[in-house]
């Protein structure tokens, strides 16, 4: 299984977790918010893992405000996450 995430930390902490419960994990840091990270850790694990069987995007923010204040441009950035 492979994770990613922006903050190394994070992963850290997320496949000590996920490796307590008896799951084989690599962890990779990525800002799915980028283009070339993207690219760069999607070979990186093909390379390590041969192919790629099921995706999960969990990736997103959360605004805090009324539906009618929300701009184009915040959805738009909701949108390119």
């Amino acid at each position: 299984m492979a994770i990613l995430a922006r903050g190394a930390a994070d992963l850290k902490t997320a496949r000590e977790t996920l490796a307590k419960g008896g799951l084989a994990v690599r962890d990779y840091v990525c800002d799915g918010s980028k283009a070339a990270d993207i690219t760069k850790t999607h070979d990186q694990i093909v390379a390590d893992f041969g192919k790629i069987d099921v995706l999960v995007n969990n990736a997103g923010t959360a605004r805090k405000m009324a539906f009618e204040n929300i701009t184009d441009e915040a959805w738009q950035e909701d949108l390119d996450l």
